[in-house]
């Protein structure tokens, strides 16, 4: 992902390197990528450049004080002319000054004013106070899963900043981002076809898929990444296995479902009533279809609003065309009681889930 300003006057260039980049969201794997890229411009702008990292949680790195990271990458280095300094889990280093609703309010006592040699001031005020006159020769990187929105954010920008939301991807935009990554990082191409079977497969996990990438990429060296390699060398999480027993259902095969569903019971040791839900599911993708179809909705839409993804969605939107809105119904209602007298004591889970399945299953036989 490229590490773009979050703002910047349309007269004002913005500079090569940003003093300050913050980096927030729950996706690890992109705060790492964008932190790479900038380290990769610094390196190349000014030479071998070795970050030095903080980490405000005391795990994984060096446990410093707001003041010691800001003496930092304001004190000049005898070994390098630029400075990189990363701080992990920034947030927790901020969360003292986050009282008030714009999050640039006085922090507590404890380690809020006067904490780190402040001057009186919260760690807030602090960085906040760096952003708006940050040292050129040294980029200060912040890295946090959570973020509260602030004064900060603006001295970063003002000051020619990043703040980048690293957000998981949806479907449509992991998929970008496989062949983008493949090509461009891992030197290979990946299929059209394989990078949708490897999403499907996998997921939306950055990590995940870009280690799966490294995988296929050694299969074949020099050759294409095909869907057949993909098929072949990707294993579905056990999350996944979790769910596949949909498509079996929407193939209206009774036999064939039940065998699955014991498959998923007896040997892979699921929990019966959580397996329900993936029932339930099903069976309100399939009811929102069929009456969205009814209704002149566009396959299209009603894929996006479902958001259907894959080779199943395909079938849903196939089965739906042709099922009874009022039959699906009456099958969520079944799903709905048996879950109830299951949880309940009045029933048997594994019994429950056997009746849903052969009537789920011959439901989808049209």
């Amino acid at each position: 992902m490229p590490v773009k300003p979050a703002a910047k006057s349309a007269t004002t260039a913005a500079p090569a390197l940003p003093p300050v980049a913050v980096f927030v969201g729950p996706e690890r794997f992109l705060q790492l990528q964008c932190t790479e890229e900038l380290v990769a411009r610094v390196r190349s702008m000014h030479g071998d450049c070795e970050p030095m990292r903080f980490d405000a949680a005391g795990s994984g790195g060096t446990a410093a004080s707001p003041a010691e990271i800001l003496d930092e990458c304001r004190s000049m280095s005898l070994m390098q002319s630029f400075k990189v300094v990363i701080v992990e889990n920034a947030d927790v280093l901020l969360k003292a000054g986050d009282d008030d609703e714009d999050g640039d309010g006085p922090g507590p006592a404890s380690g809020g004013r006067g904490a780190g040699g402040g001057g009186g001031k919260s760690a807030r005020e602090m960085f906040e106070g760096y952003a708006k006159a940050p040292e050129r020769a040294a980029m200060l990187v912040l890295r946090a899963p959570k973020w509260r929105p602030g004064n900060l954010d603006k001295a970063v920008v003002a000051s020619g900043g990043v703040v980048v939301k690293c957000e998981e991807l949806s479907l449509d935009k992991a998929l970008a981002w496989v062949s983008a990554r493949a090509a461009g990082f891992h030197q290979v191409d990946l299929e059209p076809m394989a990078a949708r079977r490897l999403v499907a497969t996998v997921g939306s996990d950055l990590g995940r898929l870009d280690c799966e990438i490294a995988k296929l990429a050694i299969v074949h060296p020099g050759k294409p990444i095909t869907e057949q390699t993909v098929a072949a060398m990707t294993a579905a999480t056990r999350e996944e296995e979790f769910w596949a027993i949909q498509p079996t259902l929407l193939g209206g095969d009774i036999q064939k479902a039940l065998a699955h569903l014991h498959e998923l019971v007896e040997v892979s040791r699921h929990d019966p009533t959580p397996l329900t839900f993936t029932y339930m599911d099903l069976a309100k993708k399939l009811h929102s279809a069929c009456r969205g179809l009814r209704a002149g909705e566009s396959r299209q839409a009603i894929a996006g609003r479902l958001k259907l993804w894959g080779p199943t969605a395909d079938v849903i939107m196939a089965k739906a065309g042709k099922l009874n809105p009022v039959a699906v119904a009456r099958l969520m209602g079944h799903i709905v009681d048996g879950t109830v007298r299951s949880r309940t004591g009045l029933g048997d889970a594994v019994t429950h889930l056997e009746q849903v399945t052969i009537e789920f299953a011959s439901l989808c036989r049209v």
